[in-house]
């Protein structure tokens, strides 16, 4: 499996991050230290870009699982866009798209 790389781009207090890769436990870390970065920053809203993600696991899903309540708490907007069919039937199976938007490519 490939490793979770990360970019992000903040614009007026709006922050998208790319995911490109594998999103399992070092990734998940990974993001959930990026987002909580972000919010520190100043960040109101955020979008995840799962358009280069390959894959989630578990362990990725309970570190998207934090990202949503950091976001909630930090009274951000989150939106997880460019989401492909097999990650957005397990959000959608998982209950995570009742809780985020999620939009397909």
């Amino acid at each position: 499996m490939n490793k979770l790389r990360l970019e992000s781009r903040v614009r007026n207090g709006s922050a998208v991050v790319y995911l490109d890769g594998y999103l399992n436990e070092s990734g998940g870390e990974l993001l959930e230290q990026e987002c909580r970065s972000l919010l520190s920053r100043g960040c109101r809203a955020l979008e995840l870009d799962f358009g280069r993600a390959s894959m989630v696991n578990s362990i990725g899903i309970s570190y998207l699982l934090d990202v949503i309540e950091n976001a909630r708490q930090g009274e951000a907007r989150l939106e997880f866009v460019s989401v492909p069919e097999d990650i957005r039937l397990l959000f959608e199976l998982l209950g995570i798209a009742g809780r985020v938007p999620v939009r397909k490519p």
